[in-house]
């Protein structure tokens, strides 16, 4: 079970384009900090299993014409964070305003907007 969270534990840090360090981290702070990449995972498991029910509901189809450009933007930031990408991020992350996010761990409210806002674009 360790094992497996050292691996979300790295993987979390790519999903916040950081690289992984023990640096400056004791022996508990580095368990708790595997801990909480379990509970992330458990997470990231719940959403993806939700967005099948609620893809249907937020597609915003296609565009029709440019007067419903608005309304169509709105739903289209919805469908793109209802779903789940291939590293667990919402697809939101490839829209997002701002490609140069903040570094400061607490200008988020919680690791899922960490993720979008710092996920690498390439």
């Amino acid at each position: 079970k360790l094992l497996k969270a050292c691996i979300h534990w790295v993987q979390d840090f790519f999903r916040i384009s950081a690289t992984p360090t023990i640096v400056g981290l004791s022996e508990n702070k580095f368990k708790n900090a595997l801990t909480q990449s379990l509970i992330r995972d458990e997470v990231r498991v719940n959403l993806k299993s939700q967005t099948s029910t609620t893809a249907d509901a937020a597609s915003p189809g296609p565009l029709k014409n440019e007067r419903e450009w608005k309304q169509w933007e709105e739903k289209f930031t919805n469908y793109c964070a209802s779903h789940m990408g291939a590293f667990g991020i919402p697809l939101s992350y490839v829209i997002r305003e701002n490609a140069n996010p903040a570094t400061d761990p607490n200008s988020y409210p919680d690791f899922v907007h960490r993720t979008v806002a710092c996920a690498p674009l390439s």
